[in-house]
């Protein structure tokens, strides 16, 4: 190593303790959120959230964990009735039609999220959480409204199968769920946080089929609800109750739901140090996002 080479690490490394014993320095007067900027925060920003702060990750982290719980519902809620249902509304309709609305959700889902990752990258989680959810709670909408709309059986089942394609396009979102706790939980808590995230899904696959059986005693007749010209069985009854939760996880999330970046922190606290080519390289590609 000549002489030039060895000045520079040297330089780097000397820069190196200087940037951590500055931002180790006690701070104060910060958000909660974290910080905003592409590099290190300021002074006056405390570079760990508060224990308030803790508190609304976590709490946000929950609201994750409800999110996907709904979008797994969404999807097995209706699966054991959606042949009768279908049969209902198109007389004319083939099994090879029935594997078409089944195979819609997942079509939709695969479309949906690159789409809400991508956005979700540009505005941060909260813009295509909201929407995903919307699209959600309109698609099974939807479905409950399957053969009242038209009067062709064959228009019927179409409508029926874009409804699915909704949900699923709803359901997209998962993609931004799980990027988000990854960046809001620490390596010590990220194992423990997915595995919570993947039981919550298998739970929502478990308890679909569950509560649609919950509403069989209503029969395959129901009752017809005034002035909405809606048959409310057991078959469009399930899709209801899915849109209501979705309604419910929308306002959960608005109330509740706010973005927290842990990574971020961490990244600059390391403090990583190239002594190769003297780079500093910590928190130079942050940004958080708070939401009011």
């Amino acid at each position: 190593m000549d002489r030039s080479t060895r000045v520079q690490a040297s330089r780097s490394v000397q820069f190196s303790g200087t940037f951590q014993s500055k931002i180790r320095e006690p701070t104060g007067g910060g958000r909660d959120s974290g910080y905003s900027g592409s590099f290190a925060p300021s002074e006056n920003t405390p570079l760990l959230p508060s224990n308030n702060g803790d508190k609304n990750r976590w709490k946000s982290i929950r609201v994750m964990y409800l999110t996907t719980f709904i979008g797994s519902i969404g999807f097995t809620i209706i699966l054991s009735s959606v042949w009768p249902f279908l049969r209902q509304v198109d007389s004319c309709v083939t099994t090879d039609f029935l594997g078409y609305v089944v195979a819609a959700y997942s079509v939709g889902q695969l479309i949906a999220s690159p789409l809400f990752g991508a956005m979700a990258n540009r505005t941060g989680a909260m813009a295509p959480l909201l929407i995903s959810l919307f699209i959600t709670l309109v698609g099974n909408v939807m479905y409950a409204f399957s053969g009242v709309l038209t009067d062709h059986d064959s228009k019927n089942g179409i409508f029926m199968l874009l409804s699915r394609l909704l949900v699923g396009f709803g359901a997209g979102c998962v993609s931004v769920t799980r990027s988000y706790v990854a960046e809001a939980t620490t390596l010590q808590e990220r194992t423990s946080v997915m595995a919570n995230m993947s039981a919550a899904q298998s739970f929502g696959f478990i308890i679909g089929p569950a509560l649609a059986a919950a509403f069989v005693p209503i029969g395959k007749v129901g009752t017809r609800v005034p002035g909405l010209h809606l048959d409310l069985n057991m078959y469009t009854a399930p899709a209801l109750l899915a849109g209501l939760m979705a309604l419910i996880n929308i306002i959960i999330l608005i109330a509740f739901f706010r973005e927290h970046s842990v990574t971020a922190a961490q990244s600059v606290q390391s403090g990583l140090v190239n002594e190769g080519n003297g780079l500093v390289k910590s928190g130079t590609s942050f940004l958080t996002r708070p939401h009011s």
